[in-house]
């Protein structure tokens, strides 16, 4: 689809006056939106899949993420002055895979949500070095230091909710970056 209309506005520059040849683009690309918009999948079709989002220790997988929670993260800002360095931005699993005792829960009885989108932010490398295993009260201190809006978002959310997370939370989470990537982040206008 993108090879076709960029074959179009190829041949519109070789054809087409200096003078005319911005409304014929601009025909172009409204062209684009309109077919883009047909193979856009219904919200429970994008839903169903968006909430299959995991963690996996993979480059591959990590890049997927750490750009799904970018775009999320963009989403909440309020200006887009700031560009995240991944260099220094890592995924903090906010629910250790590994969690330390205080959290009273063993592996197994996480491993079908630990590692879903939604129990996922980003925070600077040091932080995420800090937090590691910990339960949420004693993460909650270096997560506020973060400057990202994902983690802002979440470290409010998390105070509202008098820092209860596990299974519920994290799946809401996860819906609710479904409705914003869905609505606001990928949606075509």
């Amino acid at each position: 689809m993108y090879a076709k209309y960029a074959r179009e506005i190829e041949e519109i520059i070789k054809k087409v006056s200096p003078k005319k040849r911005a409304g014929v683009i601009q025909s172009v690309f409204v062209s684009l939106k309109n077919e883009l918009k047909e193979t856009m999948p219904s919200y429970d079709v994008f839903r169903e899949n968006f909430m299959n989002i995991e963690y996996k220790n993979s480059e591959q997988s990590r890049k997927i993420v750490k750009y799904i929670l970018a775009e999320i993260n963009q989403h909440y800002q309020t200006t887009r002055e700031q560009k995240i360095d991944f260099t220094n931005v890592n995924i903090e699993h906010i629910l250790p895979q590994k969690p330390d005792k205080k959290w009273n829960l063993k592996k197994k009885d996480i491993k079908n949500y630990v590692n879903k989108l939604g129990n996922l932010t980003l925070v600077d490398k040091e932080i995420n070095s800090k937090v590691q295993n910990k339960i949420i009260r004693e993460k909650i201190g270096e997560l506020r230091k973060s400057t990202l809006s994902i983690t802002k978002t979440l470290v409010k959310n998390l105070k509202e909710t008098k820092y209860v997370w596990g299974e519920e939370q994290i799946l809401a989470r996860q819906e609710e970056f479904a409705k914003l990537a869905y609505n606001k982040v990928w949606h075509i206008h």
